[in-house]
């Protein structure tokens, strides 16, 4: 019994310093994601770039701190892509580069984290950056990767979002409307306020620019859903 006793002892030595670490990294990806929307969507653009540059080393040492993780190689690669976005320097090729490199680790690690968000984020990259020779985009890379994003997480407001987004590019508007309308009406989540109420915004602001194209009119009337404040 005693030995029994030593064994478990020894068995919770062993384990809770590992449980204790990995509650560690969920709780800073969970900081991290918050302090991303709060960048994007709460911060004035002047102060973007500094606040973005930080995310980034935030990102990368969490990474550094468990390789056999993928969601903090994700996160890294959106905010580098988000950064340079925001700042007006999307196509720059370090800030691309890295992001693509850091996606395909993550998906090397586990592809089906965080219901397959690195499918969503190759996709995006991929139909957002040129071509070549001026870079890597490739609309038909990006219609696999987000195909395969929505396979994993039909009803998600960023697959579906996004995949209206590669719609919009191929000005396929009326069917861009319907996934941009989808992203909508996926359910909330309660830990990410901000960001679903970002990203509602601009779903709304796509659909209204969508239906000003295919109506040819500079100003239309649209009656859509509106976040509660």
């Amino acid at each position: 019994m005693t030995q029994l006793r030593i064994f478990i002892t020894s068995l919770l030595i062993i384990v809770s310093p590992f449980s204790f670490a990995q509650s560690q990294y969920d709780a800073e990806l969970f900081a991290l994601q918050k302090s991303w929307a709060i960048a994007t969507y709460s911060t004035p653009k002047l102060k973007q770039d500094k606040r973005f540059a930080q995310l980034n080393l935030r990102a990368a040492e969490l990474a550094a701190s468990d390789p056999s993780r993928a969601e903090a190689y994700i996160w890294q690669a959106i905010i580098n892509m988000t950064h340079s976005n925001e700042v007006g320097e999307f196509f720059t090729v370090r800030y691309v580069n890295d992001a693509r490199d850091l996606l395909k680790k993550a998906e090397k690690i586990n592809s089906s984290v965080m219901n397959g968000l690195v499918y969503t984020s190759l996709g995006q990259l991929y139909y957002e950056i040129p071509g070549w020779p001026l870079s890597f985009g490739d609309d038909e890379k990006a219609k696999q990767y987000l195909d395969t994003a929505l396979k994993a997480n039909p009803n998600g407001i960023d697959s579906n979002y996004y995949y209206a987004g590669y719609l919009m590019k191929l000005t396929r508007y009326q069917e861009a409307i319907r996934y941009f309308e989808k992203s909508l009406k996926a359910a909330d989540r309660p830990e990410h306020p901000l960001a679903d109420k970002g990203r509602r915004a601009d779903a709304r602001a796509n659909i209204v620019e969508a239906k000003k194209i295919i109506s040819g009119k500079d100003e239309i009337d649209i009656d859509l859903p509106i976040d509660e404040p």
